[in-house]
């Protein structure tokens, strides 16, 4: 029995210790429930685990103190101009605070120093601390292009002397220059080089260059004062196109060396550009191209190219000049300059066509009132005569001569235009103008006064020119063929032709077959005189036959009829004579038509014919001796009433050899070839130069950084190259290396 009773308890106690801790380490999940299962007996509650306590080296969480001495920090990196390290500072803090209005406002400043201008109007967007705050946001509007936006942002700003700059800048590149000018008086006595430069430009540009010049000497001795480096030199060739603009070109010049001759990188393109204005307007042409050259290979702009065509145009390098003008125009298809001296560089090429296309191109940039230009207006003369536009070369003409009356290429283009509208007595006094004008006289200027001596039948004069022409240059055959016609007017049969000889086994010229055959004309008309009928007849035939072979060698010529029909009549073959005369009829031809008839049995078409011809030349004294002396053999009763036929009886030209040898009396007119010489004298034009400003300002913004109490000294320069702050305060340190933790923040 006791043994039973001690089994039992011992079963019980089994069940009450073994079964609940089974039941517990067997399933986390509580099993007791899903099975049904209660335990009988309440376990103890377990305690809780103890605090994890944290390590003595581990950095505790950022405090308040941190943020300010990182945005002070900021500050301190952005007044010494690493606005990269200022940024990512400023950025560490704002992951702290992001909605703090002194942060946001340091870090737009930040970001608009960076240039990213649209971030920095965002983030200034979002506060609206900061004593400058207006005038920050209108220089990054500024900076965007926003320009009137920033003027009344401005507006609104409280006015500064930073501040006027800006708005006088802001007018500036809005092109309104009074009103920078105006903005640019509220100046004071700011001595920043800068503000002085910029209202010196202004000045500049409205064509005060007195008072700019003086402006930026003044400028310049404030950057000297203050060191600033950049703009000192910079100052050297701003003065040097004040100097320019004045036309004191000297001075400019020693103002571009004086600037070359430092070693600043940053200007050298305006100076070398400058030098090169400097010298062309000084006409040292080749110390030009070099300077311009240089320019061109340092930046190879639209107006540096230009300038190289003018010095070559100077130098007569016709086709450089043409390459660097084409060069300034695929630049820049709106120089009209360098048409302008495209087209002086056709004119010396003779492409005379080509030549009035592009002084066409370049538009009204001739100026009527500018005397440099005379011989551009004598240069489009010429090319409009040479392309048979005479009524548009009139005016060229006329403001070539009162730019410039005493030049040689406007004398020779008036001359010119004279000569082929037909003033032959202006146009010898025009181009005695132009040899007085010229210290030697070229051959072709003698040739061209020669032929008219000769139209004007004063040949001895002719023949003086055409010999020293012909002594100036042997090859020109307009002077031999010249020559040998003062030989045959001046009787001198022989000579003339043994020239004429010589010259076509040279070469074969209708012109000079023409010629010869009129010296032969004439030799078979002496022999008539002699009575030397066969001598007579191989004259004449050999005179047809020059005439023929003119016509063959250039079958234009229709005026060398005339003369053919000329040794018709001379042979008194009247039929032939009239068929020639009708090819080509001329006032001429109506002359010696009259002629023909001027016999008793023809002389009312002979009054009819020459009637005709003086109508078309009333002054032509051979037409009135012609019918005076018809009227005088066949109209005795009439002449003698006629006093005006009387007059033109005493005009005989007595020394003219085509009386001498007249068979009848009359003057037989042979029409003679010669071709005047057109001029392409290169002048020496001198063209428009443009001295512009050198335009490097920026919008300065107000660099008031906002520090804050707390987060340590922030030292800092003011704008004098002093200390904001004496040198005893702390400078802003970042914490201890210890204290930094495991984080590795940026080093400062």
């Amino acid at each position: 029995m006791s043994y039973q009773r001690l089994l039992l308890s011992f079963f019980v106690v089994w069940l009450v210790l073994i079964i609940p801790a089974w039941s517990v380490t067997s399933d986390s999940t509580n099993q007791q429930k899903a099975l049904g299962i209660e335990p009988t007996i309440a376990l103890a509650k377990r305690p809780s685990p103890p605090a994890i306590v944290a390590p003595k080296n581990i950095a505790p969480r950022l405090t308040d103190k941190r943020f300010k001495q990182l945005n002070n920090g900021g500050v301190q990196q952005a007044y010494q101009m690493k606005y990269h390290t200022a940024h990512s500072l400023f950025l560490q803090a704002d992951e702290m605070s992001p909605h703090n209005d002194t942060l946001l406002y340091n870090l737009s400043l930040v970001t608009g120093l960076m240039k990213n201008y649209d971030a920095a109007l965002e983030l200034m967007s979002q506060t609206g601390v900061g004593k400058k705050y207006l005038h920050n946001k209108g220089v990054w509007e500024a900076q965007k292009g926003q320009l009137q936006e920033s003027l009344t942002t401005w507006g609104f700003a409280h006015p500064t002397d930073t501040l006027c700059f800006n708005v006088a800048l802001a007018n500036y590149r809005l092109g309104d220059l009074q009103e920078a000018q105006n903005w640019g008086k509220r100046f004071g006595f700011a001595k920043a080089a800068e503000f002085h430069e910029l209202i010196a430009n202004v000045s500049f540009r409205l064509g005060e260059y007195k008072q700019a010049e003086k402006l930026y000497e003044k400028a310049e001795k404030f950057a000297n004062r203050t060191g600033k480096r950049a703009a000192g030199p910079r100052l050297l060739i701003q003065r040097g196109n004040a100097h320019l603009a004045q036309h004191e070109y000297d001075k400019a010049e020693l103002l571009y060396r004086e600037y070359l001759s430092t070693k600043d990188p940053f200007y050298r393109y305006s100076a070398h550009l400058g030098l090169g204005h400097a010298l062309y307007r000084q006409r040292k042409y080749q110390l030009a191209v070099l300077e311009y050259d240089a320019a061109c290979r340092t930046n190879g702009t639209a107006e540096a190219w230009l300038g190289l065509g003018f010095a070559y145009v100077g130098t007569n390098g016709q086709r450089q000049a043409q390459k660097a003008f084409e060069r300034s125009l695929d630049l820049d298809s709106t120089q009209k300059s360098a048409w302008l001296g495209l087209g002086m560089v056709y004119y010396r090429l003779r492409n005379f066509g080509e030549a009035v296309s592009c002084f066409d191109q370049a538009g009204d940039i001739l100026s009527d009132r500018n005397r440099n230009h005379a011989d551009l207006f004598a240069a489009r003369a010429f090319c409009r005569l040479y392309t048979n536009q005479s009524k548009l070369a009139k005016e060229d003409v006329q403001t070539a001569v009162r730019l410039s009356g005493k030049g040689l290429l406007p004398c020779l283009a008036m001359s010119e235009y004279l000569r082929i509208e037909g003033y032959f007595l202006s146009s010898l006094k025009w181009l005695e103008r132009g040899i007085k004008a010229n210290e030697e006289a070229s051959a072709r200027m003698l040739v061209n006064r020669g032929n008219i001596y000769l139209k004007c039948l004063e040949y001895e004069d002719a023949m003086a020119d055409f010999e020293k022409a012909h002594s100036l240059d042997p090859s020109n055959i307009n002077a031999s063929n010249g020559l040998a016609i003062s030989y045959l007017n001046m009787d001198d049969i022989d000579r003339a032709k043994v020239l004429y000889d010589s010259l076509l086994r040279k070469k074969s010229v209708a012109m000079l077959h023409n010629n010869r055959g009129i010296v032969r004309s004439y030799m078979s008309l002496r022999e008539r005189h002699q009575r030397n009928q066969a001598e007579e007849a191989k004259y004449s035939t050999l005179s047809m036959q020059d005439f023929e072979k003119g016509l063959e060698v250039d079958s234009t010529k229709k005026a060398y009829h005339v003369n053919i029909g000329n040794v018709y009549k001379n042979r008194k073959e009247e039929a032939a004579a009239i068929e020639h005369y009708q090819l080509y009829l001329s006032k001429h031809a109506i002359n010696n038509m009259g002629v023909l008839f001027g016999n008793e049995e023809r002389k009312d078409f002979a009054t009819h014919y020459l009637d005709i011809a003086i109508s078309y030349d009333t002054a032509n004294t051979i037409y009135l001796y012609n019918r005076a002396k018809l009227y005088h053999d066949h109209y005795k009763d009439k002449f003698i009433r006629r006093p005006d036929l009387q007059r033109a009886f005493k005009l005989m030209p007595t020394k003219d050899i085509s009386l001498k040898y007249s068979p009848d009396g009359y003057v037989t007119i042979f029409l003679f070839d010669y071709d005047f010489e057109t001029y392409h004298f290169p002048g020496d034009p001198l063209f428009d130069i443009k001295a512009n400003p050198i335009d490097d300002f920026v919008f300065l913004p107000s660099l008031d950084f906002i520090p804050m109490e707390g987060g340590g000294n922030v030292f800092a320069k003011n704008g004098n190259g002093r200390y904001a702050t004496s040198k005893n305060q702390l400078r802003f340190r970042p914490a201890s290396r210890r204290s930094r933790g495991k984080t590795q923040c940026p080093k400062i």
